[in-house]
């Protein structure tokens, strides 16, 4: 929307970055909860259901344009959440998620972004604000374990 000249609350280059870290905080929550809660897909019983990642991308999203476009139009935060719901009741009809996978994924989204919107830095133009992204693997012998450390000091 910035690029055809839709102006958000935040600048371009705050947008990208808040959106970039909640998809991050956001992947950082749903892969290794579908790894240690192991839930059964209703159709066929990988056990990769819990939460819904479809869902939890589609709320950020919901939330990012929320944040950034309200002031606009709340036509555009309703659209935003609409879709997003829209996301988790196909996942549903799909057959590929339980509801609770999809209520978990939305809340997952939502709590992603306003993390990453209350932890950005510019908000409170502190300039000794520092915040640090780590992906970590480490093969034990129960398994390769995977994930993302997030440290934000402000």
């Amino acid at each position: 929307m910035s690029v055809s000249g839709v102006k958000g609350k935040d600048g371009t280059g705050n947008m990208v970055l808040k959106l970039a870290k909640a998809e991050l905080i956001m992947m950082a929550v749903v892969y290794p909860l579908k790894s240690l809660t192991k839930g059964a897909r209703p159709d066929n019983g990988a056990p990769t259901t819990f939460p819904s990642g479809h869902t939890a991308q589609a709320f950020v999203a919901a939330a990012f344009l929320d944040e950034q476009y309200r002031h606009k139009s709340v036509w555009i935060s309703i659209a935003g959440y609409a879709t997003a719901t829209g996301v988790g009741v196909s996942r549903m009809l799909n057959n590929r998620h339980w509801i609770s996978d999809v209520f978990a994924g939305a809340g997952i989204g939502i709590a992603s972004y306003q993390l990453a919107s209350l932890t950005h830095r510019y908000k409170w133009k502190n300039k000794n604000a520092t915040a640090f992204i780590m992906p970590w693997i480490n093969p034990s012998p129960q398994g390769k374990l995977t994930g993302v450390t997030y440290v934000a000091t402000f």
